[in-house]
């Protein structure tokens, strides 16, 4: 469904959105719940008015944390711990064989790499849901 007179959805409007989507899987339930997490602080900084909109990540992160995402994640702006980052984006079979985060999520990634990839699809999924 589009926004059929073409303007931009409030944040207020993208995080009733949010609030109805029913993730199907531990990973789109992650990526919904730091979509969730970055609305509302965006809600919370501008007391009720609408922030401005973008159409890349990279404008985004630049505008909301002053740096690239890869630093707002690296910085410390979303989840930092592997086990908090482990049970937001894992099933809980999955959370078994990684022992809570302490063991890395594969052979290629770390926990933080993976917080990066869905911080990164977060805000690509608020971009669009603002059209």
């Amino acid at each position: 469904m589009t926004n059929a007179n073409k303007t931009p959805k409030t944040y207020s409007e993208i995080h009733n959105l949010l609030i109805q989507e029913k993730p199907r899987s531990a990973w789109a339930r992650g990526v919904n719940n730091i979509a969730m997490d970055i609305i509302r602080e965006i809600l919370e900084d501008n007391d009720g008015n609408d922030a401005p909109h973008f159409n890349r990540v990279d404008d985004f992160s630049k505008h909301f944390y002053n740096v690239s995402l890869r630093e707002a994640v690296d910085g410390g702006c979303f989840l930092i711990y592997d086990s908090d980052i482990a049970e937001n984006f894992c099933t809980p079979s999955e959370l078994k064989r990684v022992k809570n985060g302490e063991r890395n999520p594969n052979s290629r990634e770390t926990w933080l790499d993976v917080m990066y990839r869905g911080a990164y699809q977060a805000i690509r999924h608020i971009i669009s849901l603002q059209k």
